[in-house]
C-alpha cells in the first residue's frame, strides 16, 4: 500500500504497535496537510460520532463498531443479540449449585486451583455441554436437584465431568469410589504397600491398624462390624 497521492513515495504513518498505514489514504505528509484543509469535514465527523454505547443503560463511552461499546458488539456479532449473556446470567450466582460448578471449573482449568494436580494436571476435563455460555444451565438441567448430604462424584475417578460420568453420591459412596478405597473402611497406602482398616460408629471412628494382606485387612473389618455395629454390612 502507499500514498494515495500521484508520485508519492512516502511511508505511511508509524503506529504504536509498530506498523505502517495510511490514513484516509494518505503518507503521514499528506494527511496532516488534509487536516488543515478539511477542518470543517472533521468536525462533522465527530458530530455524527455517538459519546456512548447505544445499548440502553450502558454508559461506556467512545463506541468501538455500529455504535456499540465492544463488549455489547461482541456479544451482538456472536449471538445477535447484545444483552445474551445478562440473560443468561439471570440467577445464576443465586443458584445453590453454582459454587459446586465453579468448583469443578477451578479444579479442572485454574493452574493456580489447589486441587488442579488432581484433576485438569492429569487431563480430567469438563465435557463441551458443561462449557461456554450454557454451560452451568446445561449442567443443572442434567444434574437435577442435589439430595441432602450429596456432593458431586464421578463413577469412573479418571473419566471426565459429564452426565454419563457424574452423579450426586453421598460420603459412603464416594469413599467406596475412590481409588486407593479397596473394601469399604479397607484402604490401601502405597506408601507402605500395606491395608489400614477403620470403623466410624455413633459418630467414633475405630482404627484397626496396618495390614499386608488384603483378606486379613477385610476379616479384621468385618469383626469389627459385627462388634461395633451389630452386623456385617452389604458390600
Amino acid at each position: 500500500m502507499c500514498c494515495k497521492i500521484d508520485g508519492c513515495k512516502n511511508i505511511g504513518k508509524l503506529h504504536r504497535n509498530g506498523y505502517r498505514y495510511f490514513p484516509r489514504g494518505f503518507c503521514n505528509s499528506h494527511y496532516k496537510k488534509w487536516v488543515k484543509e478539511n477542518r470543517s469535514i472533521i468536525e462533522k465527523e465527530k458530530l455524527n460520532i455517538c459519546v456512548s454505547c447505544s445499548v440502553v443503560g450502558c454508559e461506556s463511552p467512545s463506541p468501538y463498531k455500529k455504535g456499540l461499546c465492544s463488549k455489547h458488539y461482541v456479544r451482538s456479532k456472536k449471538h445477535g443479540d447484545t444483552n445474551f449473556v445478562e440473560k443468561r446470567r439471570e440467577g445464576q450466582t443465586t443458584n445453590p449449585l453454582y459454587n459446586t460448578y465453579q468448583g469443578i471449573r477451578k479444579r479442572c482449568l485454574s493452574v493456580k486451583d489447589k486441587d488442579f494436580p488432581q484433576y485438569g494436571g492429569k487431563g480430567i476435563k469438563i465435557c463441551d455441554r458443561w462449557s461456554g455460555t450454557d454451560g452451568f444451565f446445561n449442567f443443572i438441567e442434567d444434574m437435577g436437584e442435589r439430595p441432602e448430604g450429596h456432593t458431586i462424584d464421578r463413577k469412573d475417578t479418571d473419566g471426565d465431568y459429564e452426565p454419563s460420568n457424574c452423579r450426586w453420591a453421598d460420603a459412603n459412596t464416594q469413599n467406596l469410589n475412590r481409588s486407593n478405597v479397596i473394601y469399604r473402611g479397607v484402604t490401601f497406602y502405597k506408601k507402605y504397600d500395606k491395608y489400614r482398616v477403620r470403623l466410624t460408629a455413633n459418630g467414633v471412628t475405630y482404627e484397626f491398624g496396618m495390614f499386608k494382606e488384603l483378606d486379613e485387612a477385610i476379616k479384621v473389618r468385618k469383626q469389627a462390624e459385627l462388634k461395633y455395629l451389630g452386623k456385617v454390612l452389604e458390600v
